[in-house]
């Protein structure tokens, strides 16, 4: 386990603790590469929206609103993407209203991109 700690197998360490049910730790790895491994985060936040979905609510904002900060249309549809998920772990959570007023606060906020918009009109 203690070879694994290296970052360049963070993703194996991950799955051996998703593997074994240890959503926290498996959490940590993905908090700890959240800015460069987009694909492990994705893979944590799959395995732990039954178990762990606040988490997935703030890892999945995080990635969408750094791709929309970006304001490069073509990341809009990955963000979108990210946005879907925090609403399952919402909608999973009994938390419909929530999931409503930031996605109008995410409208409002970007009114003025249109692609943008075209793309959160999906959800």
């Amino acid at each position: 386990m203690q070879r694994l700690q290296d970052k360049r197998l963070a993703n194996v360490l991950a799955g051996v603790f998703l593997t074994e049910e240890e959503w926290d730790q498996a959490i940590a790895i993905a908090d700890n590469v959240s800015k460069w491994d987009y694909r492990l985060v994705e893979s944590v936040v799959d395995a732990v929206l039954p178990h762990r979905p606040d988490w997935v609510i703030q890892a999945c904002e995080a990635q969408a609103e750094s791709l929309i900060s970006r304001t490069e249309s073509k990341y809009y549809e990955i963000a979108v993407i990210w946005l879907g998920k925090m609403k399952k772990a919402y909608l999973t959570t009994g938390r419909k209203a929530e999931w409503l007023a930031y996605l109008a606060a995410l409208k409002a906020k970007y009114a003025r991109r249109p692609a943008l918009q075209a793309e959160l009109s999906r959800l």
